[in-house]
C-alpha cells in the first residue's frame, strides 16, 4: 500500500525502479536496484523517515536516501 501513495506520503516517487526486501519476513516488492531491511523499517523510509535508512542495505539505499 505504501509504495502506491502519493502525496503526502509520496511511496510510489520513492520506491520507483526500486526491489524492495525484508529481511525479518517472507515479503518483496518491486523491480531494479535492491533495498533490503527488517520491514519496519523499509516502511518507515519509503514514507520519508530518514531515521530508518542506518538498517537498510542494498544498491538501492543511495536512491531511496535521494528521494
Amino acid at each position: 500500500m505504501y509504495t502506491a501513495t502519493k502525496a503526502p506520503i509520496d511511496g510510489k516517487r520513492r520506491t520507483e525502479g526500486l526491489s524492495l526486501r525484508a529481511t525479518d519476513g517472507n515479503w518483496s516488492i518491486g523491480e531494479g536496484r535492491e533495498v533490503a531491511g527488517p520491514g519496519i523499517d523499509l516502511v518507515r523510509a519509503i514514507s520519508g523517515r530518514v531515521d530508518a535508512y542506518d538498517t537498510l542495505e542494498g544498491p538501492g539505499v543511495e536512491t531511496l536516501k535521494s528521494r
